[in-house]
């Protein structure tokens, strides 16, 4: 081959090559250019979220419920090269080997054993490269002296803690976090895009052996601090209830407890307790029992505290008058194959001693001239079988109302007496509400406003009239009434009745329905009412499921626990003493009267 021959040859190869290398250069460039770019940035940039702080959650004076501490925990890099290509120590390793003398002399730790975590992890096949040192180191003196060191093998990590300051106070009401920081229950559930606020991140560029090249510098965007979420509810007046629910647990010792305070004009809850209870900050300890809020989840039979929803809608509609008078059949009343009983003979009776002493059958007399449509609409009314909307996709029970095709005849006077019908704890207590709200019916509400990082207001919640189901004049009468229920002699509820204020409530014993079958000696005690009886306040609901005691009567089992939670709520609201109720005015009856005379024969026999 000529010299000549040989340099085209050359040439030619030289050419192609550099064809060749220009092509892969274009396809990089031109094809797979992003994939190259992806690929390079997970080989030199860092990219690390910074967590956002979560919001705390307040109580309607800014006590706090809910926070999120910062914690520090410290991580060493336990990849690092100990030996050169030689086999001999690297210089960064033996610089590094000053760094841990410092290092065990700020964690208290003797090196010995900081030396042998490093070594036993380094030595591992696949180790755990950032290892975790320590825990909760101190900011101020630890963490300072820490990044001090400038070494890029010590990481100092900031963890979010959620931190309920008060223990279990509240805890149904405020809920948890699950284990991925996500509201679970209760508030932190329901505000959890309000709470959890927006992660920052943090990028820095590396070389090939993951040092960050502080010439590149870095990007970053910090995060977000969740929003302020102030309640409705009082630290206060839910200690007290606590208190007091601990007292009745101890003297009646029941299967559980539960009570609600809420204010009537507003629908905001002061106060919900739940027993049995729980303390998240010991997630040990949960149960499916107690972590339940039984006064949203549980619905129940009420007895006869429901009796005060057909005696206002017969008011309302002017079917009777509070003087009217009711043949109460002496006890027992036949009807529609079954008898109606009550606990004691009672013979004629007005409207407002029916109430008094809980007449069963004066009750059923009452809803059968309302007749089981007009039953049916002010039990929606007044928002049976509806969901209060408290707590959105929490468990929430909508009690149980059967539309009318499915009522029996023998319905129309058990509904009303609270049988073949549930609600929620909640759901009685707003009913109760629209009574000592002048017939007004309140939404219930937890959350007052939303605070921005500033605690500036960002969003106030207002109350929500929803309707009028009867009239204020209607309000009164059935108030009246059930002021005598507590005050008068002879009525349920006197072992409720307050010291220096007037109150209004209704007692309720049912029996507990298990597998559809009405089971001995098991029952609801109940007693809702309000104070005080004119220009109501709040509203309290005592509800106790099976209680243990010598008695199982709504007035002597709930009744107590109702008047010490009052009592004591009262004081703390400077609300005036009022030891007199004005009667109110009567209304005009437009309906037919009922007959106060018995049309059927009573039998000793069959029971309701």
């Amino acid at each position: 081959m000529t010299r000549h021959t040989s340099a085209a040859v050359i040439l030619v190869a030289l050419s192609l090559g550099f064809t060749a290398v220009s092509l892969k250069l274009v396809h990089i460039q031109l094809f797979n250019h992003d994939h190259y770019v992806k690929l390079a940035e997970s080989n030199h940039i860092r990219k690390r979220t910074l967590s956002a702080k979560r919001g705390p959650i307040l109580d309607t004076h800014g006590s706090l419920l809910a926070e999120t501490l910062v914690k520090y925990d410290l991580r060493m890099d336990c990849k690092m090269d100990l030996t050169d290509s030689n086999g001999r120590q690297s210089k960064e390793w033996e610089k590094f080997q000053g760094v841990l003398v410092k290092l065990a002399d700020t964690l208290h730790m003797p090196l010995e054993n900081v030396l042998e975590i490093f070594h036993s992890e380094n030595e591992k096949k696949s180790p755990n490269r950032w290892l975790l040192l320590a825990q909760d180191l101190d900011p101020k003196v630890q963490v300072a002296a820490i990044k001090a060191f400038k070494s890029v093998n010590l990481v100092v990590e900031e963890r979010m803690v959620r931190n309920y300051p008060c223990g279990q106070l509240a805890s149904h009401v405020t809920g948890y976090l699950d284990n991925n920081g996500i509201g679970s229950m209760g508030v932190e559930k329901e505000a959890d895009n309000i709470l959890a606020g927006t992660p920052g991140f943090q990028e820095v560029e590396t070389d090939n052996r993951r040092r960050e090249i502080a010439a590149y510098g870095s990007r970053y965007q910090e995060p977000k601090e969740g929003n302020t979420v102030v309640l409705t509810l009082d630290a206060v007046i839910q200690s007290v209830v606590e208190e007091e629910l601990n007292t009745l647990v101890t003297e009646h010792r029941p299967k559980a407890a539960y009570v609600v305070v809420m204010r009537p004009k507003t629908g905001e809850i002061l106060a919900m307790a739940n027993w049995p209870t729980v303390d998240f900050n010991n997630r040990k300890n949960m149960t499916v029992e107690n972590i339940r809020n039984r006064c949203l989840t549980d619905s129940f039979e009420p007895g006869s505290t429901f009796k005060i929803i057909p005696m206002a809608a017969a008011l309302n509609e002017k079917l009777i008058s509070p003087t009217t008078q009711i043949f109460c059949e002496n006890g027992q009343f036949f009807y529609a194959g079954h008898t109606l009983r009550d606990h004691a003979p009672y013979g004629m009776m007005t409207v407002n001693d029916i109430i008094k002493v809980s007449s069963n059958i004066g009750t059923g007399k009452v809803a059968m001239h309302l007749g089981p449509d007009q039953m049916f609409y002010y039990c929606q009314l007044f928002g049976i079988g509806q969901q209060t909307g408290l707590f959105t996709r929490q468990g929430e029970a909508n009690g149980t109302l059967h539309p009318l095709n499915r009522w029996h005849k023998i319905s129309i006077v058990q509904v009303p007496m609270g049988q073949g019908v549930t609600a929620t704890a909640l759901q009685m207590t707003q009913a109760m509400a629209v009574i000592a709200n002048g017939g007004r019916f309140v939404a219930p509400q937890i959350i007052k406003e939303i605070r921005d990082a500033n605690n500036e207001i960002i969003k106030p919640f207002q109350p929500n009239i929803v309707r009028q189901v009867v009239s204020q004049k209607v309000a009164d009468q059935v108030t009246y009434a059930l002021s005598s229920v507590v005050d008068d002699e002879g009525g349920t509820g006197s072992l409720a009745r307050l010291d220096g204020w007037t109150a209004a409530g209704k007692t309720g014993t049912a029996q507990k329905a298990v597998n559809g079958v009405y089971a001995k000696g098991k029952y609801v005690s109940s007693f809702i009412g309000f104070v005080p009886a004119q220009n109501p306040e709040f509203v309290v609901s005592v509800i106790v499921d099976e209680p243990g005691g010598a008695s199982h009567y709504g007035g002597a089992v709930s009744g107590p626990t109702f008047k010490r939670i009052s009592e004591r709520t009262a004081k703390y609201l400077n609300i005036p003493q009022d030891p007199t109720l004005r009667i109110p005015e009567p209304i005009q009856v437009k309906g037919p009267k009922p007959s106060p005379e018995p049309t059927r024969p009573r039998p000793q026999q069959a029971t309701l």
